[in-house]
């Protein structure tokens, strides 16, 4: 959900994305979850909890302690079954997808993902 506001002795309206205000939920049926595949957290599997997951150093839902990531890295938003999508965080050293620098993309099941030195894979699971 977006706030306008205008700025006063402008005539210029700011849209300001008020991303919290929508929960995003997971489709049922679904598990969603990211498994590294490089760095310090190898192995490890992170199962979403929620539509919208944030991945980073700290302060997110997805703590990584590889020291290249950022704080808030990228985040990852799930808005229907076949709808999800990766944002990268303004984050310093960038996210990376399948290889590419990206900003904002869609995601499929599995492509991989990278943060710092952190390698990712996305899954998605039709559950029974």
């Amino acid at each position: 959900m977006d706030d306008e506001k205008t700025v006063p002795g402008e005539k210029t309206t700011i849209v300001e994305r008020r991303e919290d205000a929508v929960e995003l939920k997971i489709p049922l049926n679904q598990k969603i979850s990211l498994e590294v595949l490089e760095g310090p957290e190898k192995g490890k599997i992170y199962e979403f909890p929620k539509g919208r997951v944030v991945v980073g150093r700290s302060g997110a839902d997805f703590i990584l302690t590889d020291k290249n990531v950022s704080r808030k890295h990228f985040c990852i938003e799930t808005w229907s079954r076949d709808q999800v999508y990766i944002r990268d965080l303004a984050s310093t050293n960038g996210t990376f997808l399948n290889g590419m620098r990206i900003a904002s993309t869609r995601l499929k099941s599995g492509d991989t993902i990278t943060a710092g030195g952190t390698k990712l894979r996305f899954v998605v699971e039709d559950l029974k």
